[in-house]
């Protein structure tokens, strides 16, 4: 919550201070990184892309590429946020070169994603769709599950927007059985939306109806297992 994120901020800073004293450049970069990722969370992009922007220089002076291409992704993430797709767009290219060339196919597949956002932001939907298929393709390749997930969720939204509803079942159906099965209780319900809106396009208003009314369920029970967890 926001007093949670308020004092990892604090904390942040401070560690940020005591690292530049010593000088230690990799513990900078990986604090800048940590503060810059706060405020986004926070709801403040601005401040979030200018601590994520000053830790580059120092990724790639220590010539980490994993997390410099992981940081090119999260700029590319705050250009999102702030709706400039064509800079988004660029960090994200800018990401992908970088994990495809260290064969870090997990993170090239959360990149890959997210330009499918972006490019459904643009409405330009077809380029979206091969963007997310190409990302659950890659991280069913790799065993991670709740990422495939998340990708066909995306997929299925994309062929939502084309009109395409009877194409946009198969993903949502796939992706929430996952979902539901590792307990992933916020994304299912997104699944489940998902779902309701292809089947009132469909004309089952009755489907579309029990689907929302699940998926309003679902996120009641997340909110109140997430409320247990607050100290």
């Amino acid at each position: 919550d926001g007093a949670d994120r308020q004092k990892a901020l604090e904390f942040y800073t401070q560690a940020l201070a005591i690292f530049k004293e010593l000088d230690s450049k990799p513990n900078q970069s990986i604090t800048l990184n940590n503060i810059g990722i706060a405020y986004f969370q926070a709801g403040e992009p601005q401040k979030a892309l200018d601590y994520l922007q000053q830790s580059l220089p120092l990724l790639r002076a220590a010539e980490n590429k994993n997390s410099e291409a992981y940081t090119l992704l999260n700029i590319g993430r705050v250009y999102r946020r702030l709706a400039d797709n064509k800079k988004a767009l660029d960090y994200y290219n800018q990401a992908q070169a970088i994990q495809r060339e260290t064969g870090n196919r997990a993170h090239e597949g959360e990149t890959l994603d997210d330009m499918g956002l972006a490019y459904s932001m643009d409405n330009q939907h077809e380029k979206a769709l091969e963007y997310h298929r190409q990302a659950a393709e890659i991280q069913r390749s790799v065993g991670n599950l709740r990422r495939e997930a998340v990708a066909l969720t995306n997929l299925g939204e994309a062929y939502n927007r084309l009109e395409q509803p009877d194409k946009a079942l198969e993903p949502f159906t796939q992706s929430l059985s996952v979902l539901r099965n590792m307990g992933d209780l916020t994304n299912a319900a997104i699944a489940l939306q998902g779902i309701a809106r292809a089947e009132q396009k469909r004309g089952n208003l009755a489907d579309a109806n029990k689907h929302i009314a699940e998926s309003i369920a679902l996120d009641r029970k997340s909110t109140r297992l997430n409320s247990s967890h607050l100290v």
